[in-house]
């Protein structure tokens, strides 16, 4: 393990570690109006709808649909950063799969919140239970397909953590010797 790998792997873990001590807050303060202004956009093309000011909630003839943080799912988005920094790869493979893992994941769940948009719209029965059901199993398929398919595509060999730790490991062992 040389200087450029134990300055790229501080680089990684700071990162993370930054964004974990502002509790996601940087996520959601860039997903939130990238994930309100399309839904509403997409919704006034069907029927006339307006944002309620200084509010991430929008309003439409009858229903009013609020985009708590759980929509924005920050949450999902630092897994698969967390995924992503933890594991060994060339600059441009991290960058491509960084891409590519939140791209993919914000399209998927501006999907999901339409699909809902219109079934609470449309008064579809069981829209609550499908709604908690995809909240806890979906995204989670979501965030791991997402990862194993990034694997896949940019051909990443490393496992997450396990690689890091072992390479310092490694390089501890060595320089005692």
């Amino acid at each position: 393990m040389d200087l450029n790998d134990i300055r790229d792997l501080v680089i990684r873990y700071d990162i993370l570690l930054i964004i974990s001590l502002t509790q996601h807050w940087l996520l959601y303060e860039i997903f939130t109006p990238l994930t309100l202004y399309p839904l509403f956009w997409i919704i006034s093309i069907f029927t006339k709808a307006m944002i309620l000011p200084l509010t991430s909630t929008i309003e439409t003839s009858g229903l009013t649909f609020s985009l708590v943080p759980a929509c924005v799912a920050g949450s999902a988005y630092y897994l698969l950063l967390i995924l992503n920094l933890t594991t060994k790869m060339t600059f441009t493979q991290r960058l491509k799969s960084i891409l590519f893992i939140l791209t993919t994941f914000y399209v998927l769940n501006l999907i999901r919140l339409l699909v809902f948009v219109f079934l609470y719209s449309s008064t579809v029965p069981f829209t609550d239970s499908l709604h908690i059901i995809t909240w806890y199993i979906v995204s989670i398929l979501f965030v791991v397909g997402i990862w194993f398919y990034n694997v896949y595509l940019f051909k990443i060999g490393g496992l997450p953590i396990v690689d890091d730790f072992s390479d310092l490991w490694n390089a501890i062992k060595n320089r005692k010797q």
